[in-house]
């Protein structure tokens, strides 16, 4: 009866079934690219990146900085050298994430790929 129990514990997750800690361990968390907002603005205009990416959102700043994407995404307030990882939702409206810093007014643009998985 334990070795049973074994056998069936060791299969995979029930389809039904959250995902939960363990789960990560099967997810890639590397950044495949970086987002920052400065004193000077962001570091680019405009990123590739495809639904799903792991991209790394950075404040290199001296001052606070908040990433809104409206409907997408929002970040709330990054402290100077703080930064959060976003995993890129499906946009609401087309192809393209429009990011505004709340605190400076700038503006950067995520463009964004179907999945790599499909």
């Amino acid at each position: 009866m334990v070795a049973l129990w074994l056998v069936t514990s060791c299969g995979p997750p029930p389809a039904d079934r959250s995902p939960g800690p363990r789960d990560l361990k099967r997810i890639d968390l590397d950044p495949v690219a970086t987002l920052a907002v400065g004193d000077d603005g962001f570091s680019v205009e405009k990123l590739e990146v495809r639904v799903g990416d792991p991209v790394e959102l950075t404040n290199t700043g001296s001052s606070e900085h908040e990433f809104d994407a409206g409907e997408d995404f929002r970040t709330g307030d990054l402290f100077p050298g703080e930064s959060t990882l976003l995993l890129v939702p499906e946009p609401h409206e087309g192809n393209v994430i429009r990011i505004r810093d709340r605190h400076s007014g700038d503006t950067a643009e995520l463009l964004v790929r179907p999945s790599r998985r499909r």
